[in-house]
């Protein structure tokens, strides 16, 4: 396990948690540089933090955070139980337009990949570019809260639209989204709206274990709409 301390020293009360894909793929390496620039730890809430899970070995952890640019924390699970147990998707199609966070044309992020792959192949042999997780894997994230000793009006609706019951720790999961293609990580303005840093920008439907999603009507409510099982 590797990683950076957080940006304050205060009890956290929300907890951001990206996850994201194999550790040589340059659109999630892409995505975490914009992060880094558009979302740095001195903007975070007070309270909040934010931690990265990925799914390769823990030996490419400083490859990564060097890579990267990272200044938050960052954890991996090469088993991909906590992917499974969250019921993220595995797939290997990708997105219909390129995402706001890639700056770079789509095919120099192939490019650079392949780069990567062969640069770890050198290093550690065949299994270098194994190491750096599971290919169709695509992750996600989750905004958790934790629960006041009387849970808010606003905590109880967030679990309620989930279908989760409450955890023995106190947290609850207020916002999950699990990515469908292998280009759709909730782009950063998306983040800080979610964080109400920015609360004008829309947020996209949330996603159900399975795959189902959920929108928010005129009213208020969240229903359920179409499956997007693969």
């Amino acid at each position: 396990m590797s990683g950076k301390a957080d940006n304050q020293n205060l009890t956290v009360q929300r907890h951001l948690i990206l996850f994201v894909r194999h550790f040589v793929l340059q659109v999630c390496q892409e995505y975490l540089r914009t992060l880094s620039t558009l979302l740095p730890p001195s903007q975070l809430p007070p309270g909040t933090s934010l931690t990265v899970i990925g799914c390769g070995s823990s030996a490419l952890l400083p490859f990564y955070i060097r890579t990267t640019g990272l200044p938050y924390p960052i954890f991996t699970d090469p088993t991909g139980n906590l992917y499974e147990s969250l019921s993220f998707a595995r797939t290997l199609a990708m997105g219909s337009k390129k995402p706001e966070y890639i700056s770079v044309p789509f095919m120099e992020t192939v490019f650079r990949s392949a780069g990567q792959i062969l640069s770890q192949v050198g290093r550690f042999g065949r299994g270098g570019s194994v190491s750096g997780g599971d290919w169709s894997r695509v992750g996600g994230e989750m905004l958790i809260e934790r629960a006041e000793s009387e849970p808010s009006a606003f905590v109880n609706r967030g679990r309620k639209r989930l279908g989760l019951d409450d955890d023995e720790l106190g947290w609850k999961a207020m916002y999950v989204h699990r990515m469908q293609k292998t280009t759709d990580h909730l782009e950063v303005p998306e983040l800080r709206s979610l964080l109400r840093l920015e609360p004008g920008r829309p947020l996209r439907p949330q996603t159900r274990s399975g795959g189902s999603s959920m929108r928010k009507t005129e009213g208020g409510n969240r229903i359920e709409v179409k499956s997007r099982r693969r």
